[in-house]
């Protein structure tokens, strides 16, 4: 996928039935701005107004009007395609889950009197 990431301007996703959103994390990680819809666990993936756009769920008016938006504005888009890079490094990377699952493990290690 990096070469098609690399390619576009903008990353969109309906967000139907959305559980996560890893795909939007992909074409974060890859610099891309969002805009998808707010649904599932996309708003967990997606800083509305900082690495993309959410939309209601199920617009389609509203969906497009904001990818016309983004489409329109190229400044807007390059500073969301920054936040959104540096949110997924900063916070979704294997480092950050791999420092966010030791403390739980050194908590929960702590509480049951256990020792490292």
């Amino acid at each position: 996928m990096p070469p098609v990431y690399a390619a576009a301007d903008l990353y969109v996703w309906p967000a139907l039935r959305e559980a996560y959103g890893l795909a939007v994390l992909e074409a974060q990680a890859s610099g891309l701005p969002v805009v998808a819809g707010r649904e599932g666990g996309v708003s967990e993936v997606v800083i509305d107004g900082r690495s993309g756009v959410l939309v209601p769920s199920r617009d389609p008016d509203a969906f497009a009007q904001a990818v016309r938006a983004m489409l329109e504005r190229p400044q807007r888009r390059a500073a969301m395609a920054e936040a959104a890079t540096r949110f997924v490094i900063e916070e979704r990377s294997i480092g950050r889950a791999a420092t966010l699952l030791e403390s739980a493990l050194t908590a929960a290690a702590a509480i049951r009197g256990l020792r490292q």
